[in-house]
C-alpha cells in the first residue's frame, strides 16, 4: 500500500517498503496519478468529492485534471475585487513565451474576454453587451430578440438594443 506521513515539518510517501522524502519546502513529486477522494485516480490529478454513477471514458488528451462530483462539479478562482485583478486560463504552445488562447475575467470592471491567436476575439461587458472582433457567422436560423433571420439571408443586420432589427438585403 502507498501511505503518506507528515510530522509537521517533513512529508514522506511510502510505497511498499520504500519511503521517499519530499522537498523540505513541502513540495512533492509523484511519478504517477494522484487521487484526492479516490484510490483509483484516472488522470494526473483526480479530485473526487462524490462518485458519479457511471464513470465515463476520459480522453487521454484531457485527463491532466479531473474534477468529479455526482451533482455539480466546479472550480473557483479567487482574486481581489479591485485593481489589476483578473482570473484567467491560458492556452500556451510549447516553446512559446506567450499565450495563444485565453479566457479571462476582469473582476474590477466585471467583463470577460476570449482570445484566439493572442488577439481578443470576444468581450462581454457587465451590461451583457458583446463585442466581436471578427465576422459572426451562423448556420440555420438566427434570432435577435423576437425577430428571426432565415438561413441564406444575405446583407447587413442592424438595430438598436430596444428590440428593433433591420435586415438590409
Amino acid at each position: 500500500p502507498t501511505r503518506a506521513y507528515s510530522n509537521g515539518s517533513a512529508f514522506a510517501i511510502q510505497s511498499g517498503d520504500t519511503w521517499s522524502p519530499t522537498g523540505g519546502d513541502g513540495s512533492a513529486y509523484f511519478m504517477q496519478n494522484v487521487g484526492i477522494g479516490t484510490t483509483s485516480p484516472q488522470g494526473g490529478l483526480h479530485i473526487r468529492d462524490t462518485a458519479v454513477a457511471s464513470f465515463p471514458t476520459i480522453d487521454s488528451g484531457a485527463n491532466n485534471l479531473i474534477i468529479e462530483h455526482a451533482g455539480e462539479a466546479g472550480m473557483t478562482f479567487i482574486t481581489n475585487a479591485t485593481g489589476a485583478s483578473s482570473a484567467f486560463i491560458d492556452f500556451i504552445d510549447s516553446g512559446s513565451n506567450s499565450f495563444e488562447g485565453r479566457i479571462l475575467y476582469n473582476h474590477a470592471n466585471n467583463w470577460m474576454t476570449i482570445h484566439t491567436a493572442r488577439t481578443q476575439a470576444l468581450k462581454i461587458d457587465s451590461s451583457q453587451n458583446s463585442t466581436f472582433a471578427g465576422r459572426v457567422a451562423a448556420t440555420g436560423n438566427s434570432y435577435f430578440g423576437s425577430a428571426a433571420v432565415s438561413q441564406g439571408t444575405a446583407g447587413n443586420l442592424g438595430g438598436d438594443h430596444t428590440g428593433g432589427l433591420d435586415v438590409v438585403v
